[in-house]
């Protein structure tokens, strides 16, 4: 009878192996059209050295929901020769988010490509967002060419509707310099996706449909390990291994520190070597100090990169510019010569809490010593030896190592977590020989704490009096990068104050990612620059139907 149960059993696995085999095509077509669906639009596509390029992205799965849901998107700035002049990460709360990007002024003239995806996406290469700008450096008559052995085409995309009827109440078709202009866009809000329209009030020459799709040339390469639904602002993941033999690290403690930010992050390498980060959401640019838990020199830690390094797109465009698109880009170069001559400080850069902590990650310590506080010692081994406290030095196969005391003072069993300047370090042999009169306090957290994959017992902080790391010398083993985090973007000034008495070059009048729509209806507000021209309102979008649609209506600045 057991046989026979057996048997049947065996027959059922059988069977169902057979019928999942046969079900696995439509199973991956599904789980595929599972990924996100990114869209991009820009504020215009006229755009010279030095300007801010305004973005809105979008992710179509996501864009109804209204739970909060975060999803992380990487945006990148391509030459039609297939260079990454910039890129940048950003965070879409309920699928919509934007950012801006800053041209870099030594960027020669020509097509560039703006793509968006997330790490998931990396799978389906073809299905990123793509759209085109025109960049001009008018101090470089040099223009940037094509690149060579492309595996896929960008071709304008065609079904962008054009034909929209949208009721305009308020507008008029003449304003005079610095003008507070206020009108109503009225819209069907039956036939498009609220969350995907964007306002822009720009250059009529500056603005067109940039939108491109992406057809298939030859066969793809694409590492699968690098695709996966990122569920924090920063991951970072990679490999170890030992120099002399190539061989994968297994078991290895990996460190993540970044700096400025006052964050550390732990992980474990796996079974093949690889290891993965995550950590909350960062802003702007950072050094990142990667380590392992011994000073290991025969280690060598590899990173991998989160952004898409493929870039050589076949886009058949030359670059040609009409005098009026030559008058404008010379009129927006002198613009910006303008508003730099006249700026008197630097643009106020955007804090927030997780751009600029105020306490460590540990909140606070439990003791500090304040080596001011006390007469001064020639080593710095002394302040834990001669002093009493939480911290306690010990030997241990002739390397110094240092044991917590719980607040009952029984001594913690695990190791601390040992960090000079809130970056994770692994010698403290070399931090002990560092001069007492470059460190301002020592930190102590006198409990257990768990840190990602691994718990510590206690935490020593070593802080310099200027932030320098007192002259430490880090193991060869580590690392450092720098790291651009997430764009946070600043509020675009749509209404000034027209009394300033000092130029007002704004190109970009307006540009609203998110415009309120109440019974139908987005109400727009700005203030006319000195730019005398012919501007254009655009308003971009996707229908209901999945087509996207562009609209513009015209006016004059005298």
């Amino acid at each position: 009878m057991m046989i026979i149960r057996n048997i049947f059993q065996y027959k059922v696995k059988l069977h169902l192996m057979v019928i999942l085999l046969l079900l696995w095509p439509f199973v991956s077509a599904m789980a595929l059209s599972a990924t996100d669906n990114i869209s991009i639009s820009t504020d215009k596509s006229f755009y010279v050295v030095g300007e801010l390029v305004n973005i809105k992205v979008i992710n179509e799965l996501d864009a109804k929901l209204i739970n909060n849901k975060r999803d992380y998107v990487y945006c990148d700035l391509i030459s039609q020769s297939g260079d990454i002049q910039l890129s940048q990460k950003l965070m879409l709360i309920n699928g919509v988010g934007e950012l801006q990007m800053h041209i870099p002024k030594n960027i020669k003239s020509g097509y560039y490509i703006i793509r968006a995806y997330t790490r998931q996406m990396r799978l389906s290469p073809l299905t990123y967002a793509f759209v085109e700008v025109r960049i001009v450096n008018i101090a470089d008559s040099e223009v940037v060419g094509a690149g060579v052995s492309q595996s896929i085409e960008l071709k304008k995309d065609a079904s962008v509707s054009v034909g929209e009827q949208m009721i305009f109440e308020g507008l008029s078709s003449n304003y005079k310099r610095r003008d507070k202009v206020s009108f109503n866009i009225n819209i069907d809000t039956s036939l498009y996706r609220n969350s995907s329209i964007s306002v822009s009030v720009v250059p009529k020459l500056s603005t067109s449909i940039n939108e491109l799709k992406a057809y298939q040339l030859k066969t793809l390469e694409i590492d699968s390990s690098l695709s996966f639904d990122e569920s924090c602002g920063f991951t970072l993941s990679g490999y170890i291994t030992q120099k002399d033999t190539n061989n994968t690290v297994t078991g290895k403690i990996i460190y993540l520190s970044v700096r400025g930010t006052k964050h550390i992050q732990t992980c474990i390498s796996d079974s093949m070597g690889r290891f993965y980060v995550c950590m909350p959401n960062i802003y702007n640019e950072h050094s990142v100090y990667i380590s392992t838990d011994t000073v290991d020199k025969n280690a060598e830690i590899f990173i991998d990169r989160d952004n898409d390094q493929y870039y050589n797109y076949l886009f058949k465009k030359d670059f040609r510019l009409s005098s009026d698109e030559k008058k404008l880009a010379l009129l927006l170069s002198q613009n910006i010569a303008i508003k730099e001559n006249f700026a008197n400080k630097k643009p106020q850069e955007i804090e927030s809490e997780e751009i600029i902590s105020k306490r460590p990650f540990y909140y606070k310590a439990d003791e500090s010593v304040v080596i001011m506080d006390y007469v001064d010692m020639p080593t710095l081994d002394m302040y834990f030896t001669e002093l009493p406290g939480r911290a306690r030095l010990y030997k241990r196969k002739k390397k110094t190592k240092i044991r917590v005391l719980a607040s009952n003072d029984v001594p913690l069993v695990m190791d601390p977590l040992i960090m000079i300047d809130y970056v994770a370090v692994n010698d403290l042999d070399e931090i002990l020989k560092i001069n007492p009169k470059s460190i301002n306090r020592v930190e102590v957290v006198n409990q257990y704490y768990q840190l990602g994959d691994i718990s510590f017992g206690g935490i020593i902080n070593f802080i310099s009096n200027n932030d320098d790391f007192g002259g430490f010398n880090f193991a060869k083993s580590s690392m450092v990068i720098n790291y651009s985090f997430l764009n946070e973007c600043a509020t675009h000034s749509n209404i000034i104050d027209a009394t300033i008495a000092m130029p007002d070059t704004r190109s970009t009048l307006y540009w609203n990612a998110k415009p309120s729509i109440t019974d139908g209806d987005i109400n727009v507000e700005f203030t006319s620059s000195d730019v005398a021209e012919t501007y254009s309102v655009v308003v971009k979008g996707i229908k209901n139907n999945g087509d996207k649609f562009y609209f513009t209506k015209e006016f004059i600045v005298k």
